[in-house]
């Protein structure tokens, strides 16, 4: 046996050994010794690959059922086929219920066969597990779990039953369908998924964490609300108002990055320490709420980019020591505009940039109320102090090395003192000692 193999009911090891392409052919099997295939005590059956050579298998005979596989040892790719559906039940090791155990740095692919998968299962894989036929979670509020260096490719349509899903892998993960009625997503653990289809979460909130962790979202992406947090990163593109978050969202030391204009659909956002990366596109939001050192980033590029925050902004909520800086804003054109904005909350923006005599550094804030009476520009005032550049060196290890501008030493009359967390770039000052 390769592995220990813990289970309620007894689970057996059966080690392909290729000499027929049909499962449910003896000589396709180590010694002749092949799984049930068709009885209960099947679904406890691990299906063992660890010598590369012999036919890939073929799913031969309808209602046949494993535990899971291992793929370990030379084992190199397998493309498992065939015209009938495969059911995975999990098999226990080590507390963890497996579908599937891939040791080795290769791809292991289902192709032309449908796949069910009963019970909360994990996936643990060092290279791609690929789905190129439909996926079946036939367990209501079952959770796939998916670890390890590599990550898995949903091609196909994938029928989920109110499934949770967590991400905790380090490589990539490509859904290219949709994932409707999700019961809970979850990305973590530093690696890139990619949804390249619908994405509806219900009733839940959608949670994108740790440093390097990354979720691409490529069409309509709806959830109860969205939190990204301690280095996490979410990049969302498509057509206006595609991503909904009725409760908001809330970036706590996480990035959200925008691919297109007013891909978010007007919600609250709440800044904790976050970084929102406007990219050189525009976005209305319905209002802001300040609540750790945070930043605002126009982008990079020429050309007009506009932040509007629609709605009644609470700054009576936002935290008092905290300050919001705004990175990459070209004066005259672009726009920073709030329906409503008190005094003390002006005096917790500041601008970094080159917007006078002075050169480049931090400016303070002004109001300037629009023709129309109904909102207001924010733009750079006074200049405050010159700035440097240093390279990010946070919570999570350099994440990523960018740069950031810091406040020099000695800039404010009480100091400054720079914070930094993983996916956002936060600073905090006291108040500035204005001369008599």
């Amino acid at each position: 046996m390769l592995m220990t193999v813990a289970s309620v009911a007894t689970a057996e090891d059966y080690y392909w050994s290729g000499g027929n392409k049909k499962v449910s052919k003896w000589q396709a099997w180590e010694n002749g010794n092949m799984p049930d295939l068709y009885n209960y005590s099947a679904q406890n059956d691990v299906w063992v690959f660890d010598t590369s050579g012999g036919h890939n298998p073929e799913i031969d005979q309808p209602n046949i059922r494993l535990g899971g596989m291992v793929f370990t040892g030379t084992e190199q790719s397998r493309t498992i086929s065939g015209s009938n559906p495969l059911n995975f039940y999990g098999f226990n090791d080590g507390g963890v219920n497996y579908m599937i155990q891939n040791n080795t740095g290769f791809d292991q692919t289902f192709k032309n066969s449908e796949v069910n998968l009963y019970n909360d299962l994990t996936i643990d894989t060092n290279a791609q597990i690929v789905f190129e036929d439909k996926v079946n979670f036939r367990t209501s509020q079952q959770k796939l779990h998916v670890t390890g260096t590599g990550g898995v490719n949903f091609e196909d349509n994938v029928n989920i039953n109110s499934t949770k899903f967590e991400f905790s892998n380090s490589g990539t993960n490509n859904i290219d369908t949709h994932f409707n009625s999700v019961k809970e997503l979850k990305l973590n653990g530093g690696g890139t998924t990619i949804f390249n289809g619908n994405v509806t979460v219900n009733n839940t909130q959608t949670i994108i964490e740790d440093c390097d962790t990354v979720g691409v979202f490529n069409q309509t992406f709806n959830s109860n609300s969205l939190l990204v947090k301690d280095g996490g990163t979410a990049i969302f593109s498509g057509g206006q108002n595609t991503k909904n978050f009725n409760n908001g969202f809330e970036l706590r030391g996480g990035t959200i990055i925008l691919e297109s204009n007013q891909v978010i659909n007007e919600h609250k956002m709440t800044l904790s320490g976050g970084h929102f990366d406007m990219n050189n596109h525009s976005q209305r939001l319905e209002s802001l709420t300040l609540t750790a050192n945070s930043t605002i980033d126009f982008g990079d590029a020429m050309g007009a980019n506009t932040l509007k925050f629609n709605d009644v902004t609470p700054t009576w909520s936002w935290d008092d020591s905290s300050l919001l800086t705004i990175l990459g804003f070209e004066q005259g054109v672009d726009k920073l505009e709030f329906k409503t904005l008190n005094g003390d909350a002006l005096e917790q923006i500041q601008f970094y940039g080159d917007y006078g005599q002075d050169g480049e550094g931090f400016y303070s804030a002004q109001l300037t109320l629009s023709q129309s009476g109904d909102f207001y520009y924010v733009t750079p005032d006074e200049f405050l102090g010159t700035g440097s550049l240093y390279g990010r060196n946070d919570v999570c290890g350099a994440c990523g090395g960018n740069v950031m501008p810091v406040p020099e030493p000695g800039t404010y009359a009480a100091g400054a003192v720079m914070i930094l967390f993983c996916g956002g770039f936060v600073y905090w000052k006291r108040r500035q000692q204005k001369a008599a």
